[in-house]
């Protein structure tokens, strides 16, 4: 990748950095957009990519706009097919954004596959079991029961 993209991206994504500190979540799309335009246009690597795309996720999910969110979500889990570990920590965040969105819908049975498959993918990074992989599966359990509601920002 061009030099010059590199640098315009790790800009773009200081500021964006900055904004989501600051709970400016609806100003740090833009950039986050960007980024991904750039990383589209100029062959970004696939990993990166999807990376882009689930951070989106998050930031359209903490404005509730779910419709954006859960295409980004798609995107990313769509790009996301290594299996090394690192690979599956990431596809454990992609699912768990993903089933996150579908249960703030209400869609908790479409959102139960994804909620289990972000628990089998952390297990993998999680060995042994620690309080982040509880939870995770505890999140899981509630998506399961109809009890997951979002958390306030």
């Amino acid at each position: 990748m061009n030099p010059s993209v590199r640098l315009r991206i790790g800009e773009l994504s200081a500021q964006r950095s900055n904004l989501k500190a600051e709970k400016d979540y609806k100003g740090a799309i833009p950039l986050q957009l960007e980024i991904i335009e750039l990383l589209e246009e100029h062959a970004g690597l696939q990993p990166e990519l999807a990376s882009a795309h689930n951070y989106a996720s998050s930031l359209y999910l903490f404005c509730a706009l779910l419709h954006a969110a859960e295409h980004h979500a798609r995107a990313a889990l769509s790009l996301s097919s290594g299996e090394t570990v690192k690979d599956l920590e990431a596809r454990g965040c992609y699912n768990r954004i993903l089933a996150q969105i579908l249960a703030a819908q209400y869609r908790f049975e479409e959102a139960l596959p994804f909620a289990e498959n972000a628990v089998r993918d952390y297990s993998a990074f999680h060995n042994p079991p620690d309080a982040y992989l509880s939870q995770v599966s505890a999140e899981a359990e509630r998506i399961r029961n109809r009890t997951w509601s979002p958390p306030p920002n």
